[in-house]
Order: C-alpha cells, then sequence, then structure tokens
C-alpha cells in the first residue's frame, strides 16, 4: 500500500499546523497506541473529533493515503 506519513514536528511549506495537513484526508494504516491497542481504524476520514483523540493519545505521527499513489479504486 502507499501513503504519505504525516509527522507533527515536521513544518509543511504551508504553513499548516498537524491539525490542518491532517484534516478531512484518509487514515491509511490505524493508529494505534503506545501500547499497540488500535485507536483508530484504517480508512477512517480524519474529521475534527478524531483530531481531537490523535492530540488526547498524543500521536505524533500518521499514515494517509495519497491521491498521488494510492491504487484504491
Amino acid at each position: 500500500m502507499h501513503y504519505k506519513t504525516i509527522k507533527r514536528e515536521v513544518q509543511t511549506g504551508f504553513n499548516e499546523t498537524f491539525e490542518e495537513a491532517i484534516y478531512s484526508h484518509t487514515l491509511a494504516t490505524d493508529v494505534k497506541d503506545a501500547s499497540g491497542k488500535v485507536l483508530i481504524e484504517a480508512n477512517t476520514v480524519i474529521s475534527k473529533d478524531v483530531i481531537e483523540e490523535i492530540n488526547e493519545h498524543k500521536i505524533d505521527e500518521v499514515n494517509l493515503r495519497s491521491i498521488l499513489t494510492c491504487e484504491t479504486e
């Protein structure tokens, strides 16, 4: 599967926050907490509620489907 990893500490060229960069995109892989428990399943569209959960669990990296490389129809 092809996806793009977005990390909290890496700035985009558009001066976006991590939250702005991931909002409304689709997760390519599950988001897990430090113990490996799945918090948010792959294929979930990132809403404001999902962003709150990501921030609450201090997730610093997510894998997003990329419109340029994703092979899903």
